[in-house]
């Protein structure tokens, strides 16, 4: 056996042994010789083994040695016998070491990924066992995105899928998620903390007799599943590169059933709300009591709360908690504290698996658990109670709330209601309103309303992005449900429709759509007449 250099003697500095127990001759050495071009010659006569020990690769060749007690020279700290590679990078294989990794290429300055199964942030962006920093390529983004460690003081780049803003695991502008610490645990954090956390809270909310039997035996699963974060693009509102709306998928997770029933100790609280609407015919019903002179100078206004889960503070999350509680007699003091850990375990266990990690929300409530809606309409309405009606305008005829999606009738000028909206816009809840105002009519819900002399009328609005996605009469589906489509349809733009006339117009847009999926025009036309004789508030 030769070793890789002929320059290199057996004992100089600049060589080190793979293994100290075989001679500098043997043919696994690595030299460490400058004078060459490359690490390892791929030819049989320089390393005279099979051919797995030498695969065709021009700059960084693998050795390959199963008889020692470490494959290769390591970069791990915990061995200190090192390869500083002069011109290439070579690949390390350790068995038997609690790392796995790959250096820089000091060449080319290129980025080698870090395959590290022990630290807490796996294969990528940086190994708690060594002070560096590996950036990782942006695929498809010209830059790439710093996303905070909580281990270390320190930003690592990270992968950009589509754009800056896309994910919230991979979005810098919140801030809201952070790599945890979970590849050391024999099993997912989900079924760790449900035997131990979870199980605690419950036995203790039993103990002080907020909880029953049944709700106790409810609240611990005894299986779970991991939550999981995706995204569905919002094409209403943007159609070539539109935002993505990311979702935990946390049915069936640890914490699941604990959401569930937090969302049902909140639900009398939110209804309770001044602003709180149900849906589109609370909405409605809420208009019709509206009046307002129909010479004076009036607007519409809506506005959008932006990032409305993502900003929610946890100090805010039980603020808005314990003022909507006060306000309610009809539960035990025990329950209202038993209420408050629950809501304070369900925000700081946000975790979710993502691209091969797992990944804690530190800000915020998972959008897709089931108490997100509730604990986010306590959060907008206890900031109200503090900033819309404490005192209320004056020009402020109505103001009503879905969730994040706000409607103003604001009878006064233009400056003053943008005003107002600066106002509220001028916060320490992280609270921005992206708002629409106009004077003849705005898009709220599914609902167009328009002024009209001293009243607000209403019809069905369809967006843009609207497709005819109703079921075809050929569906395989039961025919008294098929039959059903179009009346429930038809029902749906009476409801919204403030006249007769413009019902008419609008059923027959609906009427067109269902003739292409082979319905048949009589029976349409019969629905349509029928519907009409139905008194709107039905």
């Amino acid at each position: 056996m030769q070793p890789v250099c002929h320059q290199t003697q057996p004992l100089c500095h600049q060589t080190q042994p793979v293994c100290h127990q075989m001679q500098p001759l043997c043919h696994q050495t690595q030299p460490l010789c400058p004078l060459i071009a490359v690490t390892v010659l791929s030819n049989t006569a320089t390393v005279p083994s099979n051919a797995a020990t030498v695969p065709s690769i021009d700059t960084t060749v693998p050795i390959k040695r199963s008889h020692y007690t470490h494959k290769l020279p390591l970069l791990c700290p915990s061995i200190t016998a090192t390869v500083t590679s002069n011109a290439a990078t070579v690949p390390i294989n350790c068995r038997h070491c609690a790392h796995q990794l790959l250096p820089l290429c000091p060449s080319n300055a290129a980025t080698v990924p870090i395959n590290c199964r022990h630290c807490a942030i796996k294969c990528s962006h940086l190994c708690l066992s060594i002070a560096t920093t590996v950036p990782i390529n942006c695929c498809q983004c010209a830059h790439q995105l710093p996303l905070l460690c909580s281990s270390i003081a320190t930003t690592v780049p990270i992968n950009c899928c589509q754009c800056a803003h896309q994910l919230l695991p991979v979005c810098p502008s919140i801030a809201a998620t952070v790599p945890i610490k979970c590849c050391q645990r024999a099993s997912p954090p989900g079924t760790y903390l449900v035997s131990t956390q979870l199980s605690a809270l419950v036995e203790w909310g039993y103990s002080m007799e907020a909880l029953n039997g049944k709700e106790k035996n409810c609240l611990v699963p005894r299986s779970c599943r991991i939550p999981i974060i995706y995204t569905l693009p919002k094409i209403h509102k943007d159609v070539r590169v539109p935002p993505a709306r990311p979702i935990v998928n946390g049915i069936g997770s640890g914490k699941a059933r604990l959401g569930e029933f937090l969302d049902k100790s909140l639900q009398p609280s939110v209804k309770a709300t001044r602003a709180y609407l149900k849906d589109t015919t609370d909405l409605l019903r809420s208009l019709q009591e509206v009046k307002f002179d129909p010479t004076s100078e009036v607007y519409l206004v809506t506005a959008d709360v932006a990032s409305l889960y993502t900003i929610i503070q946890h100090k805010d999350a039980a603020l808005a908690l314990n003022w909507a509680l006060s306000k309610r007699d009809d539960i035990p003091h025990v329950q209202k504290v038993f209420v408050g850990h629950a809501l304070d375990f369900c925000m700081t266990h946000n975790y979710f698996w993502y691209d091969g990690h797992f990944f804690s929300q530190k800000v915020g409530g998972a959008m897709g658990a089931k108490y997100a809606p509730s604990l986010a309409n306590l959060f907008l309405a206890e900031w109200e109670d503090r900033w819309v009606f404490n005192p209320k305008p004056a020009q402020l005829r109505f103001y009503h709330r879905f969730i994040d999606d706000l409607l103003l009738i604001w009878e006064g000028s233009r400056e003053s209601a943008i005003d107002f909206i600066s106002f509220l816009n001028n916060n320490s809840n992280n609270i921005r309103l992206d708002h629409v105002i106009s004077d003849t009519s705005v898009n709220f819900l599914d609902v167009t309303l328009t002024k009209i002399n001293n009243t607000i009328s209403t019809k069905v609005y369809f967006k843009m992005t609207d497709r005819n996605s109703y079921l075809s009469i050929r569906s395989g589906h039961h025919p008294n449900w098929i039959k059903n489509i179009p009346k429930g349809q038809m029902l749906r733009v009476r409801r919204n429709c403030s006249d007769l006339d413009t019902y008419a117009i609008q059923a027959n847009i609906l009427k067109e759509r269902f003739l292409q999926k082979g319905y048949k025009g009589d029976a349409l036309n019969n629905i349509i007449q029928e519907v009409a004789n139905i008194p709107r508030e039905e």
